[in-house]
């Protein structure tokens, strides 16, 4: 069958788009699937386009460089296609998971936004269009963080990607809902998205890494958390709205969370009865040419 809409090697195999896509086994269709995972490709894209961390329109961000040479991504991609999701750990697989959302953000960015194009919003359609094929399935970015990341029950994708492990939280099983560390492994190319992470995700260090990250991006009081006096906080819409529920474990609450990964020197943390309000969403392109002229040139310079 052919690939639907992405541009892989004629030897990856890909079942068709849409909810029957991801209803057979694909191990038993396709034997020859491979059993281990190679990320340096992923790795490589990632150190020579992601750039210095700048501030545009009062909100700080990882520029990424949409331009320039993609071997490295699509030969990424096109390793996904045959990666056996059955032979892999918990963490193995979303980090997998994670790796395949973000890079197909960027090959969404890469196709189908033009050189005048200043958000994802201008791509339509953007979380459902097909565009990333994983263990032998073609997938948008809604299947991959609501399907396979999330399993949110309520999205018609939730348990269907074959393989998939048992149990979704990295912290204490059962604590919360998913993981909620999960929303800042995945970017999705605006500056408001927790920044994309500057090296691929892999199994064995895939705690550290978004540890890491949810407190970088609490710590960042342009997007992630502020006070807003002793006792009010402003925090990304991730967290205080699209995804609160996520957020409200089962003996941790969101301020419970957010002072647990949040810097230990604000004030309205230690108020068990802040209030919380949301940050406004900038959509616009995390792009390094959006980041203006000189700051552009620099970065480019460094690569």
């Amino acid at each position: 069958l052919k690939c639907h809409a992405v541009r892989y090697s004629t030897s990856c195999w890909c079942m068709p788009v849409g909810p029957a896509a991801f209803g057979a086994v694909a191990k038993a269709m396709h034997p020859e699937l491979q059993q281990s995972i190679e990320h340096s490709r992923w790795d490589s894209w990632l150190s020579s386009h992601v750039g210095s961390r700048v501030i545009k329109d009062g909100v700080r961000y990882a520029t990424v460089n949409y331009g320039g040479d993609h071997t490295d991504l699509y030969a990424y991609l096109d390793s996904l296609c045959s990666v056996d999701l059955s032979t892999l750990s918990q963490k193995e697989y979303f980090a997998l998971m994670m790796n395949a959302y973000n890079a197909g953000a960027v090959r969404l960015i890469i196709e189908h936004c033009g050189d005048d194009c200043e958000s994802i919003s201008s791509v339509s359609p953007r979380w459902d269009r097909p565009i990333v094929v994983v263990g032998g399935r073609t997938a948008s970015l809604d299947d991959i963080e609501h399907g396979a990341i999330r399993s949110d029950p309520k999205n018609v994708m939730s348990g269907t990607l074959v393989g998939a492990p048992v149990g979704h939280s990295f912290i204490e099983p059962g604590l919360f809902p998913v993981d909620p560390r999960l929303h800042v492994g995945v970017n999705c190319a605006s500056r408001s998205c927790p920044d994309l992470h500057t090296e691929a995700f892999t199994g064995d260090r895939v705690d550290e890494q978004l540890d890491a990250l949810m407190r970088a991006f609490l710590a960042d009081e342009t997007k992630g958390l502020a006070c807003a006096g002793s006792s009010e906080m402003k925090v990304s819409k991730i967290i205080a709205e699209w995804y609160a529920d996520d957020f409200q474990g089962q003996f941790c609450d969101m301020s419970c969370f957010l002072r647990e990964y949040g810097p230990t020197d604000l004030r309205c943390l230690s108020d068990t009865n802040v209030r919380i309000s949301a940050f406004a969403y900038d959509w616009a392109l995390n792009s390094a040419r959006a980041a203006g002229g000189v700051v552009a040139l620099l970065i480019a310079l460094c690569k």
